[in-house]
């Protein structure tokens, strides 16, 4: 049981399907198993590393760049990155092995980056032929009008790379593309071809050929593809309504009104009908059967919907007819007829179900055959027609189709008329000849006839007209029509003077064996009217072509330079005539400008504007010149440039002095250094030859304390041009400075330099150490603290402290000992040890720096402690009596004191522990001892 859904507009149970374009480039598809990561090649020989499927959106304008070992490969003569993006590489040398990245990206989309691919070297030798051969070719395509009007690139790549001796031609439906057609263009030495316009062509198949070879026809190799232009189908009308009385039959048609690939569904309330080989029959039609009809043609391109209401009412059959009997279209047939209910299977998108309706799908095919085929048929070229018979019967009613060499013939071209019966071709020619096959759509059954086109006209194909580059080879071919190839005599003519049978090896022009004419490395003398002439038992022929020679552009003329204006800025204006352009269009002019130096000399040319693009609705020619340097003198030159590169420079204009103004640039490499603690030498060099915008009449050097903003500059004026150095004095000890330079000239001062700091050099501390005071500890040591000078009074690194004793007065005496002191400790105080006992001194403390020290505090009278005087010195018995001595010294050599007593023991050697002792005042040096036995031995 299924639900009936009918809706009050038929119009709206089925839309056309809409193709909303979205952009997105989300990356490559790693899991594509077409491509090689791995490569293994050898030197001398070719490599393609193909781009992974993209995930992304179909019409995207990507750029594909390829890097190996991270640096980026240069399309040249032997590497090409094609329109696909694939890497293809001839004439492979040692650097080109390695590790390849290919990276992707289009407008702000994220860039993608694909799997690294890998090139290895199999030690093979490079092949000896230098034969050539297509490597790199596209497969046929599918254009879809909707997606018009990209640009679709097609790339011809061989395994000599792009040499000069290799020549690629690209041909559509056997016509040669010069490249001069409306929409076409070729590039990169014939390797590519762009169709701008391909909605231009008529729909269909289309035959696009690429043909190589190498200098003479030594080698060659041809490859083609075949290009479907498909568009949007549109379905022939239909009737609105249609009306059916219960039992009866119905049969409906619905077709294309183009011939266009599409695929062809019927629905009935928006449930599509499941059909097996696109028939169905219904029988005796019963009243579920009635109401609202879709038929809908799709294809990648879009789709169309036609509706039809089967409603219930007397038979109207002439409403049913969408197509007239004699005029043939792709369509799809529904027809309805009745034996019994069969089952017939519905599907609903959005409910999955399947439903059940009272249609047949079981007719058998009766046998089909041909009831005639076409026959062999020779012609002459030049012919208005030519027509093949070709009729077959059965059931269902055969459908034909017509292939001229295996490839279907298309309907919609004025070349062909196709009946039910027949095909005529119209405006025979040699490229109409083939094999033409006449097959029934659906089956196996096909018939064969031969078309031979024997041509009337001696000249089958003559030369075309060819604009070559300077220094290429050039190849005219003048084909003779086979059948009378061994008579004829064929003659060439350059502008309008007969070339000799052997060419000219003046001129570079030589002939093959197939009798074309060779120009090798085109010239100015080579340009002109090339004629090749055939004659044949008093028949004269002869086709022209015309030679342009290629180059860049020659030099501009008339190069002149005026001086818009007297201030600054300054600005000039170049002015030029354009010169012979090279048979090219010029696409850009470059200036190039040089100046005087100061010795008088001129310097080398430089570019002062690298693109001035020709455009168009633009005056020719002039531009103006900005930011050129002050007081310079300079002269002009114009370049111009072609799609071939620059041409050469004209004649330099007349030259041209610009005014002067204040120096825009600061002197260089401004350095300063101390060179006292109260001068400092600043050192610098005169600002760029190019910046300093006049002659320079001297500088002016200012100086100020560095930090304090707020302090005025001192300047000093240096009225010396050739002056690089100044002296600068009086200026504090100890402190940093900053320093700025600035050239002048008679328009002003210029731009000052960035501040430099210097620091000025240390000086001696300019005071004493303060409060100093000495504490006796002992005979041999006292302690001696102090109060550090003020900090502002210390100009310089503080070092330390020294504290010295004196034995007189300071400096005109000798230094007996001097104690350093660091300067970071907490307490200034030390204890002086190893002094003289009882020892008399002078104390004084100073500060000092790397200079020297500071002055010394005011002496200090300081003494020691008394201590144990140390031995008499020259002991001796100054007389000996019969019993007494007279005993004699000298005070201590150190007294430790003052001498107070001296005590005086004496014993007999034979008793030395009986000692008698005496004392005497500190002034006696002598004394006599009484009371001695005679002849007795003493000690003292």
């Amino acid at each position: 049981m299924f639900e009936l859904r009918a809706k009050k507009t038929i119009e709206k149970a089925r839309r056309p399907i809409e193709i909303e374009q979205v952009l997105d480039l989300d990356g490559f598809d790693e899991s594509d198993e077409s491509v090689q990561y791995e490569v293994t090649t050898g030197v001398g020989r070719h490599f393609v590393l193909r781009r992974p499927s993209l995930i992304a959106s179909r019409n995207l304008d990507i750029s594909y760049s390829w890097y190996r070992n991270s640096n980026q490969v240069t399309p040249d003569a032997t590497h090409f990155v094609t329109a696909d993006g694939d890497l293809v590489v001839t004439g492979v040398k040692t650097g080109d092995f390695g590790t390849y990245k290919l990276m992707a990206s289009s407008n702000d989309l994220t860039e993608i980056v694909s799997k690294e691919y890998t090139v290895n070297d199999n030690g093979l030798s490079p092949p000896l032929q230098n034969s050539v051969s297509i490597i790199y070719f596209p497969t046929d395509r599918t254009i879809i009008e909707t997606l018009m009007p990209n640009d679709e690139v097609f790339d011809c790549v061989t395994s000599l790379g792009s040499k000069d001796d290799v020549r690629i031609r690209w041909f559509l439906n056997n016509q040669v593309i010069s490249g001069s057609e409306v929409g076409m263009a070729t590039s990169l030495n014939g390797r590519r071809l762009v169709i701008s316009n391909p909605s231009g062509f008529t729909r269909g198949e289309h035959k696009l050929e690429c043909r190589a070879e190498t200098a003479m026809g030594r080698s060659s190799d041809q490859k083609a593809i075949y290009l479907t232009f498909l568009s949007r189908p549109v379905l022939k009308e239909l009737a609105k309504e249609v009306h059916r009385t219960v039992g009866s039959n119905l049969s409906l048609k619905c077709g294309v009104k183009r011939k266009n690939p599409s695929d062809i569904k019927w629905y009935k309330n928006g449930l599509m009908l499941n059909t097996q080989r696109g028939r169905l029959t219904i029988d005796r039609i019963r009243q579920e059967d009635f109401g609202p009809y879709q038929c809908e043609a799709s294809n990648e391109a879009g789709a169309d919907i036609a509706n039809i209401w089967v409603k219930e009412g007397e038979n109207n059959e002439t409403a049913v007819l969408m197509l007239s009997e004699d005029v043939r279209s792709l369509e799809e047939e529904i027809s309805l007829e009745t034996p019994s209910p069969r089952k017939l299977k519905f599907f609903d998108s959005s409910k999955s179900q399947e439903q059940l309706f009272p249609f047949t799908s079981d007719v058998e095919p009766s046998l089909q055959k041909f009831t005639k085929t076409p026959k062999d048929v020779a012609i002459l070229s030049g012919s208005d027609s030519v027509t093949f018979e070709c009729e077959a019967t059965g059931s269902p009613p055969p459908h034909l189709i017509w292939l001229l060499n295996g490839h279907e013939i298309q309907t919609d071209s004025t070349k062909y008329d196709l009946s039910s019966d027949r095909l005529i071709i119209h405006d025979v020619r040699k490229s109409d000849e083939g094999e033409y096959t006449c097959e029934i759509s659906g089956s196996d059954l096909k018939a064969t006839a031969n078309l031979q086109v024997n041509g009337d006209s001696l000249i089958e194909n003559g030369p075309a007209d060819q604009k070559s580059l300077i220094g290429t080879n050039v190849e005219f071919t003048c084909e003779v029509a086979k059948e009378y190839a061994r008579k004829a005599t064929v003659e060439w003519f350059l502008n309008d003077a007969l070339l000799p049978l052997n060419g000219n090896s003046g001129l570079g022009i030589s002939r093959n064996r197939k009798g074309s004419l060779i120009i090798r490395q085109v010239g100015p003398d080579n340009t002109g009217e090339y004629k090749c002439q055939v004659t044949l038992d008093g028949r004269t022929e002869s086709a022209t072509a015309m030679l342009q020679m290629i180059e860049k552009p020659a030099m501009p003329e008339r190069v002149r330079a005026e001086l818009r204006n007297q201030t600054t800025p300054a600005k000039v204006r170049v002015l030029w005539n354009e010169g012979f352009d090279g048979n090219e269009p010029i696409i850009k002019h470059a200036i190039e400008m040089r100046t005087m130096g100061p010795t008088g000399l001129w310097s080398d040319w430089t570019i002062a504007i690298d693109n001035i693009p020709k455009e168009d609705g633009r005056p020719c020619c002039w531009t103006d010149i900005e930011d050129l340097r002050p007081s310079s003198t300079a002269e002009f030159r114009v370049v111009a440039s072609n799609k071939h590169g620059p041409g050469k420079p004209s004649l330099p204009s007349t030259s041209v002095t610009l005014p002067q103004q204040p120096p825009s640039a600061a002197p260089r490499n401004v350095a300063a250094s101390a060179r006292s603690s109260h001068s400092v030498m600043v050192q610098w060099q005169q600002p760029k030859e190019e910046q300093d915008s006049g002659d320079v009449m001297g500088y002016v050097v200012r100086y100020r304390l560095a930090g304090y903003s707020s302090l005025t500059w001192n300047e000093k004026n240096l009225t010396t041009k050739d002056a690089r150095n100044t002296l600068l004095g009086e200026l504090i000890t100890w402190r940093e400075y900053e320093i700025q330079v600035a050239a002048y000239n008679k328009r002003g001062l210029g731009v000052f330099s960035e501040s430099i700091e210097v620091t000025t050099a240390e000086g001696r501390p300019t005071q004493a150490p303060k409060n100093v005071r000495v504490k006796i500890i002992n005979s041999t040591a006292v302690g001696v603290d102090f109060t550090a000078p003020e900090q502002q009074r210390i100009p310089g690194v503080n070092l330390g402290y020294k504290v010295q004793f004196w034995k007189g007065e300071p400096e005109k005496s000798d230094l007996f000992k001097e104690t350093i002191l660091d300067p970071d400790r907490r307490q200034l105080s030390t204890v002086v040890n190893e002094l003289e006992k009882f020892g008399h001194y002078n104390l004084t403390v100073l500060c000092f720096t790397t200079p020297g020290d500071g002055p010394k505090s005011n002496p200090l009278r300081v003494v020691t402690e008394e201590d144990t005087p140390e031995v008499v010195s020259e002991l001796s018995i100054a007389e000996v009596m019969y019993n007494g001595a007279v005993v004699t010294w000298n005070p201590p050599l150190k007294e430790n004191g003052i001498v107070t007593k001296y005590t005086i023991r004496n014993w007999a050697a034979s008793s030395p522990d009986v000692k008698t002792k005496y004392e005497v005042d500190g002034e006696t040096t002598n004394f006599t001892i009484d009371g001695l036995r005679p002849s007795t031995r003493y000690g003292v």
